[in-house]
């Protein structure tokens, strides 16, 4: 606290708390460069902060970013889910006439990293669906 008031940053009570709960790190290292003074900073050689700063800034912009990530995260896996929905549905559509069209390697790509993904988790799927035909299999799903 006193290192920070010194480089001209203002504390309250509640800073030794956020920085107990949230890290010093996280929240002045990961937020401080848009409120330095880089000339002061320059002539002493530690960094300095603009007049008028306080924790509470470092700390609400740290907030919000951490809010914007989890918003991003959240629609990022959102977004996905519904990519993966719909890429499944179009490939069993494209390859109905067939009764497990994702077991068949015809139907990926020929060549490439696709292919060899393709190569390597094609058998590990039929011996899934092989072992879990046995009613006896202990790790037997029923949706499967």
């Amino acid at each position: 606290m006193q290192q920070l008031n010194r480089r001209g940053l203002q504390t309250d009570m509640r800073t030794p708390w956020i920085l107990e709960r949230e890290g010093y790190y996280s929240v002045v290292n990961g937020y401080k460069d848009p409120f330095l003074d880089k000339e002061a900073g320059k002539r002493t050689h530690e960094d300095r902060y603009l007049t008028g700063t306080s924790f509470n800034d470092l700390y609400a912009l740290f907030v919000f970013d951490r809010n914007l990530r989890f918003l991003l995260f959240r629609m990022t896996t959102l977004s996905e889910a519904i990519l993966k929905t719909i890429c499944s549905y179009e490939f069993t559509k494209e390859n109905a006439e067939e009764k497990n069209p994702y077991l068949n390697i015809a139907n990926y790509a020929e060549t490439g990293k696709a292919h060899d993904k393709a190569v390597l988790l094609i058998p590990k799927l039929e011996k899934i669906i092989s072992l879990n035909r046995n009613p006896r299999f202990p790790d037997r799903k029923e949706y499967l």
